[in-house]
């Protein structure tokens, strides 16, 4: 009878190891490249440089798992007043595996398209 069960509870473990997907195992498509975008953050008068600023969020996807093919910066296009503290607007836009979008998503990254913003030097 323990034997049996025993038996068992390892075919049970065997079946659902079975079921878990590794990226060479995903969907077709799933490893298409995507870009995300996140706010650096950066504000008006302020000494950061957005190249810092990029790797910095960079790393964020970086310490979750999630790998980085390329990445720019960008602005957002919107006017802003110029006055000190106050956004710049600049994004760092970054190129990943379509099957890694809900990582990024769960830190705060937003899908986008890859023309959808314009690209600027990261200074």
């Amino acid at each position: 009878m323990k034997n049996t069960a025993f038996a068992l509870s390892l075919l049970g473990t065997a079946l659902l190891a079975g079921c878990q997907s590794s990226p060479s195992q995903l969907p077709e498509g799933s490893h298409q490249p995507i870009w995300v975008a996140k706010d650096l953050g950066l504000k008006q008068c302020e000494q950061v440089s957005s190249k810092e600023a990029l790797k910095k969020t960079q790393s964020m996807l970086d310490q979750n798992q999630v790998q980085v093919l390329g990445a720019h910066c960008a602005d957002d296009g919107m006017m802003r007043t110029q006055v000190c503290g106050a956004a710049q607007g600049k994004l760092g836009i970054y190129k990943i595996a379509s099957f890694q979008l809900e990582t990024a998503q769960s830190l705060g990254f937003k899908q986008v398209k890859e023309d959808q913003y314009k690209s600027v030097n990261c200074s």
